[in-house]
């Protein structure tokens, strides 16, 4: 936060910026997008989810993962009531990773004690419910107190533990509502396709320049057939043909 008001300039340069909510399948084909102002109410995202629910049938929409986003759970809420929400934790577990390979040079030649701490601390991020999330916690916890590191050891534990601790209640606030991990990394392959790109959106002038540029990027994507992989050759609508459609849910 700020002190002050905004010269007219500020204001210019703050309403100039804009986010894309997009909607993805398991199998990478983009089903829609809106651009909106940063942290929108989820009034604004409605309308995107009633066009995905119009076009699938709601009873084959099982489960939504976002990234914990308000605006997109009261929304999933308020049209897909019967949905399950996921939330990810790819990012997570990532960052978790970073940070020991930040210390050691490989996951795979980590010292007794930094495997110990690195598997409990998936553990925790991975927990699949509250009971479950609580038990990981005690359990790190009691590995942190009966440390006697000293030095550049217990400086590193002491970034994990504040870490992991971070998380810990990050995740048990989605655990209470029943909401689920999941450690699919559409969104995270999706945006890394296009960041290249990013510095275009920058520039734009007009909403409908960005708009314009997304959905063409976008339609690039379902398109673009993968190089590697179980999926080489084939593009995300491939994919998605061969599979077929979705069986119908039993109620």
């Amino acid at each position: 936060m700020r002190g002050g008001e905004f010269s007219d300039e500020e204001w210019k340069k703050f309403w100039r910026y804009k986010v894309i909510y997009v909607i993805a399948t398991e199998d990478k084909v983009i089903l829609d997008f809106v651009i909106t102002d940063p942290k929108p109410p989820s009034s604004w995202l409605i309308p995107i989810f009633k066009r995905i629910k119009q076009r699938l049938g709601e009873e084959n929409i099982e489960r939504v993962v976002s990234d914990g986003d308000t605006a997109i759970i009261k929304a999933v809420d308020a049209v897909l009531p019967n949905a399950v929400h996921g939330f990810c934790i790819f990012h997570q577990l990532k960052n978790l990773t970073k940070k020991f390979l930040e210390k050691f040079d490989n996951i795979d030649d980590l010292p007794t004690w930094g495997a110990t701490l690195y598997e409990k601390g998936q553990k925790l991020i991975k927990a699949k419910n509250v009971k479950e999330a609580t038990k990981r916690q005690k359990e790190l916890e009691m590995v942190f107190d009966d440390s006697s590191a000293r030095g550049s050891r217990r400086r590193f534990e002491n970034k994990v533990q504040r870490f992991l601790k971070d998380k810990y209640r990050e995740n048990i606030k989605h655990l209470k509502k029943g909401f689920v991990p999941s450690t699919n990394n559409v969104m995270e392959q999706i945006f890394s396709f296009f960041s290249d790109f990013t510095y275009q959106a920058k520039s734009f002038k007009t909403k409908s320049g960005l708009k314009n540029w997304a959905a063409n990027t976008f339609n690039n994507w379902n398109h673009r057939k993968f190089n590697t992989g179980k999926h080489s050759g084939l593009s995300p609508l491939d994919i998605a043909r061969k599979k077929g459609p979705p069986p119908k849910v039993k109620r």
